[in-house]
């Protein structure tokens, strides 16, 4: 029963997300398209150095070649079936950095009541794929830290029964939890990343108390569902400085 409870919340999450992606992926194809013909117009795209020479940076090279514009800071938004949050990274290698995000989490169904997270990943790029002539691809993964008052499936076990008493809407509650995140980027050659991350989360929940036949239950600890949604990869645009 949980299963079909998840698979159920998880479908109506999917309606939602794709509904709104579908147009915000409309608006931002016509305005990338735009201005990535008006910037490589201006801005031929440099010869990649000698694999054996090194050029030293000021800061971060977060491309392929030597010859990608310098930008060690970035800032933008991310939107996925779990939520929608602030993001901002910052390089500290030519190969590391560090990813915070702050933003709304949808909770375990549409039918829930958002809440609010927190999440840090620390990043290693270990990809540079140059696939396209024009613009800098870069795979990372690193291990993070997610926290914060969320919505998600509570159950209780009554003798041989398990209870649960909000239904597909789940509950709020402190949830901490430990993630990995998996992300292929995409830098234009004007100062603007998208990226598709994968970032699940293995953690815990813990709600307040709940009532049945006049008999109170204390707040219940239990696994973070919520979090196995991270494996649907969330959709990221970040401007880059």
């Amino acid at each position: 029963m949980v299963c079909l409870r998840m698979l159920k919340a998880l479908h109506q999450a999917h309606l939602f997300f794709f509904k709104i992606m579908k147009r915000l992926l409309t608006i931002l194809a016509v305005i990338l398209m735009t201005a990535s013909v008006a910037s490589a117009q201006r801005h031929p795209r440099p010869e990649p150095p000698h694999p054996h020479v090194y050029e030293p940076h000021h800061g971060m090279d977060h491309g392929p070649y030597g010859g990608e514009p310098n930008y060690p800071r970035s800032m933008g938004f991310r939107i996925g079936v779990t939520g929608f949050d602030a993001t901002y990274q910052h390089s500290f290698r030519r190969d590391q950095f560090l990813q915070g995000d702050f933003g709304i989490d949808f909770g375990f169904s549409v039918n829930g009541r958002p809440g609010a997270r927190a999440t840090a990943t620390y990043n290693f790029i270990w990809g540079r794929p140059a696939w396209t002539h024009r613009g800098y691809w870069g795979i990372y993964s690193g291990p993070g830290l997610t926290l914060g008052y969320v919505n998600d499936l509570v159950s209780y076990r009554i003798g041989n029964e398990r209870w649960n008493p909000y239904g597909n809407r789940g509950d709020g509650g402190f949830m901490i939890a430990l993630t990995v995140q998996v992300g292929l980027e995409y830098t234009f050659e004007f100062p603007m990343t998208l990226a598709f991350e994968v970032r699940p989360a293995f953690g815990i929940h813990a709600n307040g108390r709940a009532e049945r036949d006049g008999q109170v239950y204390k707040g219940n600890v239990g696994f973070y569902d919520n979090g196995l949604l991270g494996f649907v990869p969330t959709f990221a645009l970040r401007y880059r400085f």
